[in-house]
């Protein structure tokens, strides 16, 4: 017979830990508010549906992304994130000394 009484704190330990990392792992990639957003999309079609939403005159595109299909754009107002990953698209706080430099020319 197991005597779950010994596990029951190891599990609790090891459900806080995982909650904190979670936490954690949220606020370092969710994006906040006036900061860019690396919208990272997941399908082909999730990266169509992307660039015509963005370009509606409420958010500034910054430019493509890293990865193929991603852009980065900064939000005018506070955008539904929910609706973005509900289609596919993962947005991501993107640091804006990765951003560069304008174009001069």
């Amino acid at each position: 017979m197991i005597d779950f009484r010994v596990f029951s704190s190891h599990l609790l330990l090891a459900g806080q830990s995982v909650l904190t990392a979670t936490v954690l792992a949220a606020a370092i990639v969710l994006p906040r508010v006036g900061d860019p957003v690396l919208m990272l999309p997941v399908t082909r079609q999730a990266a169509r549906d992307l660039s015509g939403r963005l370009f509606d005159g409420k958010t500034l595109v910054l430019g493509a992304g890293p990865v193929s299909g991603s852009l980065v754009i900064k939000p005018t107002g506070d955008p539904a994130w929910r609706a973005f990953i509900a289609m596919g698209v993962l947005p991501l706080a993107y640091p804006e000394s990765l951003c560069g430099e304008p174009d001069d020319g």
